[in-house]
């Protein structure tokens, strides 16, 4: 079968080898098309060369001549001038005969003559070796990678994204990263982080306090606290609330800030030590034979928590020791002089101190208060002067013993110095027998 345009032999190829004309499907109801008569022009028979030529003068190859060149140096030039291949080196042949008549199409690797400018299958144009690559003129795959059957063979299909999906990603990954550069080397630069108290006590009850930090920082991270005190950020600061104790030991823990590449660390410490207490009297005065006080304690801390001392502990002991109070014992003093006793009460910074004043014993009554009736010896009463203790006295009208009128017949009659006590109140110590001041 001969090429439409250029009238060479080409066989039933689908685009011609020469000029790389595509060929019709139907060949017969193409000619036949081709050769109706034209009645607008009044021609009835146009050549199929005068119409091939009319459509495009420019794509129709030079008739072979002498002086010039030959035909197949005509051809090859032709294709030159619209090639993007190079005819490879090595066609694939079984024989020497075959591999001088074809070569392997660099584009979709069928075999075809060698005198041929385009593929008659995928109408690839291309050049000769000797001659020059195009600028953009394609690679040709070896041999050894293309398939021999042209049939089995398909163009692998370009995967990937856009050019502007490219771009867009790629304005996107700048922006990250340099959002990332500008907050780490200039959003969040610090230069100091310094809180103006680095320990923060609490009490028992807990409690709320604020820690103003010496900082350049735009935020201040907390990364780590303990878990019974609760951290929260501010402008410049940090508020540390603390939960009450529910136990009587000490605890402490360690708060980490971090603002950009600097640490600080705040110690906090929660006392289980009483925060207040009081008594229900801080002095006590008691005699010489000794007695036993109850005090009133009011305080929040445990009888742990609390530390007693006491200066003479031969005078005084403590017991019954709870939260709401303790009982002080003192002993009976056996000296004429009197005596005393602090207890002081400490828990944490907070004190608390008892006086007892216990009074001597006196000397002059020895500790009754009375003193010893010399004119009754101490029975308080006398012989009555008129009866002579008889309880009688003699009656001269009745010549007979009648009832002493004076004693009423007792025959005594009250001291009249200790008014019939047997004795009298002690000058000395008022009739207390205590005696709180030394003489």
């Amino acid at each position: 079968m001969k090429c439409i345009k250029c009238y060479r032999e080409i066989g039933n190829n689908k685009f011609c080898n020469f000029c790389g004309i595509m060929q019709p499907i139907d060949r017969d109801a193409y000619e036949s098309e081709r050769h109706e008569p034209n009645t607008a022009t009044g021609n009835d028979n146009h050549s199929p060369l005068t119409l091939q030529q009319a459509d495009n003068q420019s794509l129709t190859p030079p008739p072979p001549s002498p002086s010039d060149t030959t035909g197949e140096e005509t051809a090859q030039n032709h294709a030159s001038s619209q090639s993007v291949n190079t005819v490879p080196q090595r066609p694939v042949a079984d024989n020497a005969a075959a591999t001088d008549k074809l070569m392997q199409c660099p584009d979709c690797g069928s075999m075809i003559p060698t005198d041929s400018a385009f593929c008659p299958h995928c109408r690839c144009a291309f050049v000769v070796p000797n001659q020059q690559y195009q600028r953009y003129s394609r690679t040709p795959m070896p041999s050894a990678q293309r398939p021999n059957n042209s049939q089995n063979y398909q163009k692998p299909q370009k995967k990937g994204l856009s050019g502007l999906a490219v771009t867009l990603v790629t304005l996107l990954l700048l922006g990250v990263l340099g959002g990332a550069a500008y907050y780490f080397f200039f959003y969040n630069k610090v230069t100091k982080l310094r809180p103006d108290d680095e320990v923060v006590t609490f009490t028992r009850k807990g409690g709320e306090k604020t820690v103003i930090i010496d900082t350049d920082a735009k935020e201040i991270e907390v990364a780590k606290h303990p878990d019974w005190v609760n951290v929260t950020t501010g402008d410049g600061e940090i508020t540390i609330k603390c939960e009450p104790m529910g136990s009587y030991e000490d605890r402490e823990g360690i708060i980490k800030l971090k603002a950009g590449d600097l640490q600080a660390k705040i110690t906090v410490k929660q006392s289980a030590n009483a925060t207040y207490f009081s008594l229900s009297q801080d002095l006590i005065r008691t005699g010489h034979d000794g007695d036993e006080v109850v005090i009133e304690l009011d305080t929040d801390g445990d009888p742990s928590s609390i530390y007693y001392k006491i200066d003479d502990p031969y005078m005084c002991s403590l017991t019954d020791r709870t939260t709401s109070g303790f009982t002080v014992v003192i002993d009976q003093n056996i000296y004429p002089y009197p005596r005393e006793c602090n207890i002081t009460l400490s828990s944490g910074t907070e004190e608390r101190t008892l006086t007892v004043i216990q009074a001597g014993r006196c000397s002059y009554c020895d500790g009754s208060g009375k003193e010893y009736c010399l004119s009754c010896l101490g029975e308080g009463h006398t012989s009555c002067s008129n009866c002579s203790g008889s309880g009688k006295e003699y009656n001269f009208s009745i010549d007979d013993y009648m009832e002493c009128a004076l004693c009423e017949g007792h025959g005594y009659v009250n001291c009249s110095e200790c008014n019939g006590r047997g004795y009298y109140q002690c000058e000395h110590c008022n009739g207390t027998g205590d005696v709180f001041s030394r003489e």
